[in-house]
């Protein structure tokens, strides 16, 4: 095989570059929405807290709690893609040895 990269190559590195990103980029943002969420519990749990700001982070939290587990399935389908990339550029290497 040739240590040469065809343009196929390079777009199928690329495309992976690019899925990795996005899925560090998304539990990047589910570890800061655990944080949130930590710092909610507290604030809940806290003697401090009215009532109304209970209400309030409770909330915060369900908006939060769904955005993480939005950013989860979008990785599991983002890693699936990444498969089915890493398939599509080994064949398209395998061809070119073959060549």
């Amino acid at each position: 095989m040739s240590d040469e990269y065809g343009p196929e190559d390079l777009d199928g590195l690329l495309e992976l570059q690019r899925i990795d990103s996005r899925i560090a980029s998304n539990e990047s943002e589910q570890e800061r929405i655990k944080h949130e969420l930590a710092e909610i519990t507290a604030s809940i749990a806290s003697d401090e807290t009215t009532a109304e700001e209970r209400v309030e982070l409770v909330a915060r939290a369900a908006e939060i709690g769904s955005r993480h587990s939005e950013l989860g399935k979008e990785n599991e389908a983002l890693r699936e893609e990444r498969v089915g990339r890493v398939a599509e550029l080994e064949d398209y290497r395998q061809t070119l040895a073959y060549d």
